[in-house]
């Protein structure tokens, strides 16, 4: 029976082994689900343990699970959690893969520093010392952990009332880690580098000072608050771990006042040559006893348990810390909906296949964000992987925000050199294990480089778009996962139909998707178990605690204080902006007592909180401001070298809480915020500052930004014509990827910003694509209005273009006729002299029109007129231009299928075998796909099935050989039909089965669903 979930109610009273009874669920973790049962051999407590049905899905893994778990058996310590057995147990509804271990009630090293803040170093200093006895225990036994984790060190208390740690996944964690590679960070560390050592990212023979390297990484991060090493994207920090050398921690965490001994032996830890660390965790573990002597001073200097206040001092403050241990925004008063995201979060652990929705609704500065990081920071360490999505990043091209997200995972950018880009590829192949296309269309996707793929850019996009889709399914389907969106209302199409998508999903499939939003989003978003819950203004009483929490140290009149909350109307952001102007009052006021600012508008209180900041913390947020979104922090550095400390100076920006650092970017935590930032740039500077972006971002190829926002850049610095260029050259990629509404609002802007730099002549050319743009997007209303405007420009000869226009309004307004002759009339001869292209659009809008109102054989006449159109301009252009060798063939396929169905197939062949001659004449496999399949489909009309097998044979091949895998799925499907009928059972069986595999890597369900169930009925006939 193959391994399956079984839903968790149904584990509880079965017996296993005929010894292990089941009595109740009580968790969850990465690995497992985690249950209280009885051996009745001995009656003593023990846990049953659950492998989550994704990783016992994993062939590899489940192929080794028995042996390698059973193997750590005969391991003995009181620091180890004991495995008493595994195996594989079978039910009728499903099978699942267990391990039963020793009861141990505690809780993991990052509940507790969730919970209660960081533990006092000394306290660190003796879980250390006693994991690392356990480890050299388990050495001298041979056996290795290989996985370890904050996660797989237990603190609780033993039975005799000694509180001590456990270290438990021996044998089960490090199968598990070599089973799966997660490209991303945040949740759960399973699968990802963060305490891996340097050999084991080589793939060298690791041995147990493998071990004492992830020891160390695990007390640094119990130091310090933060990992060794962090960064956005899990291969940034193998990349860092083989590199790289540890910040110490006098440095990292100076408030924590680590002993110098402590640091000297946790760095020698972490030594990239095993020959220089310790040679084993007991000399480890006996130069922390050695050490400890001398930190007693220390401790008393240090963080008490408890003080999570004092965690925002930590230097990772500003930043989304790897670790996810540093305190990062306020969510005061929001207790319930915290409670409430967080279950929904860990759904997909809790529940049996399927996760939950919730859609977060709020005004401006009510929190949301506050929320989102408080759930994200109780994650880590815990059972679900997390994924992050910022709608804020939606430019005009699909699924930005998506491709954004992609490259904060792979730590790659735009304008990246291929030797990076080439790491990331092997890392993708080799590790996270994706399909060779998937790779190089991704990494076409998020690097900016040029497609290989020799097709149009609408087959491009597609293919990119299927890429991007492809890799956010493997993230998410790792582990159990949640995907946090955040400003969904500001999202893209694509972007927003994709989370429809992943909405749908989590009720089939262990994915939980947890969304913000100022309004209701989008109206589709219906899913029958999505949550909409609403955030409103902060009582008063949760109020006063925000600004007393923000002046702690300071005695604030009550006074000062009810005045600041009647101020601020219960908007979080405001409080803490006023709470901070108070602060500025009384740093500036010595003496005298705190009042609550005497004027309320938050654009007072940005000043005010900026001048609490040294100059070069406040020029970085000035210029990060007028970037936009997301600053790269190289931007900023050279644009304002630092004259203190990195480290300093983001200290001193997150004093502000304005904005946090997530891997290498500076982000503003709300966009009022860094609009109000940016009005308060003054005149003169606001113009060099954004002449520097725009210089920035395009100094190198490709450009380290999209050519829009450049374009953005460099329209507020009054260069017009750059920008100009810009636009247009965004807009044009855009129009030939298929998107023509988004490159219409591009198109006007290029246009306005022509007109800007007084050039009539490119505002009237630019102007006129904008209006053809208009009219792809069946907008006939705004492409009229858009021609008026040009001609209070100047003189527009554009008859053709007229005509379709008016045809649009026409047919918006229900009367085909009247557009038909409109479109009729300007597809005379004696119109004028519109040019070949314009004249090709009018045949063919003709033909549609006609087709629609039932006249094919005058549809077939201008169907024709259309075909030759696109020849001619085929062969005047040479046919260098993939655009001509595409719009021939699809002439070719719409007059060829307007003739078949009037049973005139010999005349339907020949057009579509010219078209073939002209793909064929040019290389382009995917014009010669389309005309092939088109050609299977004159065959099948005519009844020559097997004419048509092999046709859409061929069409296959051509498809594949073009990479356009979504034409290959659809031509698969047909041909498996054709096979079928042909009593090929075999063949098509084996085409469906192909069919059914690619249409699901490209997320085309209604093909999945067509191959599947063709599948199901060849095996029942």
């Amino acid at each position: 029976m193959p391994l399956r979930s079984v839903n968790p109610p149904l584990l509880v009273g079965i017996t296993l082994e005929g010894r292990f009874q089941v009595k109740e669920r009580v968790g969850a973790d990465a690995l497992t689900r985690i249950y209280h049962a009885v051996d009745q051999q001995t009656g003593s407590p023990v846990l049953v343990r659950m492998v989550h049905p994704h990783l016992a899905g994993i062939q590899s893994f489940a192929d080794d699970f028995v042996p390698r778990v059973t193997a750590v058996r005969p391991l003995s310590h009181t620091s180890v959690l004991r495995t008493l057995s595994a195996g594989r147990h079978e039910m009728e509804l499903g099978a699942f893969l267990y391990v039963a271990t020793e009861a141990f009630e505690g809780r993991n090293l990052c509940a507790i520093v969730h919970g209660r803040g960081l533990l006092p170093p000394g306290q660190v200093t003796i879980i250390g010392i006693q994991a690392l006895e356990c480890l050299a225990s388990a050495h001298k036994q041979g056996v290795l952990h290989l996985d370890l984790r904050p996660e797989s060190i237990v603190i609780g208390a033993t039975p005799d009332g000694v509180v001590r740690p456990k270290i438990a996944d021996f044998g089960l964690g490090s199968l598990a880690a070599e089973s799966m590679v997660r490209p991303t960070l945040g949740g759960t560390t399973l699968g990802t580098p963060v305490y891996s050592s340097p050999e084991r990212l080589r793939d060298e023979d690791p041995d147990e000072r493998s071990d004492v390297y992830s020891m160390g990484a695990i007390l640094y991060e119990q130091y310090s608050g933060t990992a060794v090493f962090e960064a956005g994207a899990s291969i940034d920090i193998e990349r860092m771990i083989l590199e790289q050398e540890p910040e110490p921690l006098h440095v990292r965490a100076p408030q924590r006042n680590i002993d110098p001994g402590i640091e000297e032996v946790i760095l020698k830890a972490l030594r990239k040559s095993p020959a220089d660390r310790f040679q084993s965790a007991q000399e480890m573990a006996a130069a922390l006893v050695m050490a400890r002597g001398k930190e007693s001073s220390a401790e008393a200097a240090s963080i008490a348990p408890g003080a999570r206040r004092d965690s925002r001092l930590l230097p990772s403050t500003l930043h989304m810390s790897v670790s996810g241990m540093t305190r990062r925004a306020y969510a005061v008063g929001r207790a319930e909906i915290i409670e409430a995201v967080r279950a929904a979060a860990l759904a997909p652990v809790e529940e049996a296949n399927h996760g939950s929705v919730i859609i977060l609704l709020s005004e401006a500065g009510m929190g949301k964000s506050a929320v989102l990081d408080e759930v994200i920071a109780g994650l880590w360490g815990g059972p679900v992987g997390v994924v992050r999505v910022e709608g804020r990043r939606a430019l005009h091209g699909p699924l930005e925000p998506f491709t954004e997200a992609a490259r904060d995972m792979l730590g790659i950018r735009r304008g990246d050199d291929a030797k990076r880009i080439a790491r990331v590829a092997k890392y993708l192949r080799e590790r996270v294990r994706l399909s060779e296309e998937d790779v190089e269309r991704l990494l076409d996707r998020v690097s900016g480089r040029a497609s290989s793929l020799a097709v149009s850019l609408d087959v491009v996009e597609r293919e990119e778009a299927s890429s991007l889709r492809s890799f956010f399914g493997h993230v998410l389907a790792t582990v159990p996962s949640v995907l946090f969106v955040e400003d969904a209302d500001a999202l893209d199409p694509g972007s927003a139909a994709f989370v429809l998508d992943l909405m749908e999903s989590t009720q089939r499939h262990p994915v939980s998707v947890i969304v913000t939003a100022r309004g209701e989003p989008w109206p589709e978003w219906k899913a029958s178990n999505a949550t909409r819950i609403p955030i409103g203004p902060l009582d008063d009483k949760h109020a006063r605690s925000l600004v007393k929490d923000r002046l702690t140290g300071l005695d604030a009149p009550p006074e000062a204080i009810d005045a600041a909350v009647k101020a601020c109307r219960g908007s979080p952001l405001m409080l803490d902006l006023c709470a901070q102007g108070m602060l500025v009052s009384a740093a500036e006021r010595k003496g005298e007592p705190i009042a609550a600012p005497s004027q309320e508008s938050a654009r007072t209180l940005v000043d005010t909180a900026l001048r609490r900041l040294p100059k070069d913390a406040r020029r970085w947020l000035q210029c990060a401001a007028l970037a936009g979104v997301r600053t790269p922090m190289a931007l900023l550095e050279e644009f304002a070298p630092p004259s203190i400390e990195r480290a300093v100076l983001l200290r001193e920006c997150a004093v502000t809480n304005l904005g946090r650092v997530e891997g290498e970017h500076l982000v503003f935590r709300n966009e009022g915020v860094r609009d109000l930032i940016a009005e308060l740039v003054a005149e003169r500077d606001r113009r060099d500052i954004h002449r520097f972006i725009a210089k920035w971002l395009s100094a190198v190829h490709p450009a380290r930004a999209p050519y829009e926002v450049i374009a953005t850049q460099f329209e507020a610095c009054g260069d017009y014509r750059a920008a100009a260029e810009h636009f247009e050259h965004a807009a044009r990629d855009l129009l030939e990827r298929g998107e023509p509404r988004p490159a219409a609002a591009l198109l006007k802007r290029a246009s306005h910003a022509f007109q800007s730099a007084q050039d009539d002549q490119n505002a009237l050319r630019v102007g006129l694509d904008h209006v053809e743009a208009l009219l792809q997007t069946a907008d006939g209303k705004a492409a009229n209005d858009a021609l008026a405007r040009l001609e209070r420009i100047g003189p527009v000869s554009a008859s053709g273009l007229r005509a379709r226009i008016f045809a649009r309004v026409a047919r918006a307004q229900g009367d085909p006729e009247i557009a038909l002759k409109a479109l009729l009339r300007a597809a005379e001869p004696s119109t004028g002299k519109i040019d070949p292209l314009a004249h090709f659009e009018v045949q063919t809008d003709v033909a549609a029109l006609l087709q629609e109102l039932g006249r094919v054989a005058e549809a077939e006449q201008h169907a024709e007129q259309a075909y030759e159109l696109a020849i001619r301009i085929f062969e005047e252009n040479e046919g260098l231009s993939m655009s001509d060798s595409l719009r021939t063939s699809q002439a070719a396929a719409f007059l060829a299928r307007l003739r078949a169905s009037m049973r005139r197939f010999a005349d339907a062949r020949a057009v579509l075998g010219g078209a073939l001659d002209h793909a064929m004449s040019r290389s382009d496999e995917a014009s010669a796909s389309r005309v092939l399949a088109n050609l299977a489909y004159v065959a099948s009309c005519e009844g020559d099935l097997k004419t048509a097998a092999a046709q859409a044979e061929r069409a296959l091949a051509s498809a594949r050989v073009a990479g356009d895998r979504s034409a290959a799925a659809r031509i698969a499907v047909n041909l498996g039909a054709y096979q079928v009928k042909l009593g090929d059972l075999a063949g098509a069986g084996e085409t469906l089965v192909f069919a059914k595999a690619l249409s699901r890597s490209i997320g085309w369900v209604d093909g999945e669903t067509l191959a599947r169930d063709a599948l199901r009925r060849l095996k029942s006939a």
